[in-house]
């Protein structure tokens, strides 16, 4: 969205929403929220088991594919199990702001 150069800083937003146990569409970020973090924090994607029969090695993605006959089509799925480590949590900061 922008930068501000006094303080180096540049300005994202992040537009993600999700539906919640009762039916009712939630943003990710909650109203009223910012989160700021440092650029030079130590953070790294790991990565969890893949929960499929046919991935039987421990990798970042596992393609897969299969066929349906009738109608004929073929389906390609990638799965992935990410999981962000985030080793300097003293260089993130939730915040909640007024209007």
């Amino acid at each position: 969205m922008g930068y501000l150069n006094e303080v180096n800083c540049d300005i994202w937003t992040y537009d993600e929403w999700y539906i919640d146990d009762n039916g009712v569409e939630q943003p990710m970020i909650p109203l009223k929220k910012v989160i700021m973090l440092s650029s030079r924090i130590r953070a790294v994607r790991h990565y969890a088991a893949i929960q499929d029969m046919k991935a039987i090695a421990a990798v970042n993605r596992f393609p897969k594919s299969w066929e349906v006959e009738d109608p004929s089509v073929r389906f390609v799925m990638l799965q992935s199990a990410p999981l962000m480590g985030l080793h300097q949590p003293d260089g993130v900061i939730c915040a909640t702001v007024s209007a």
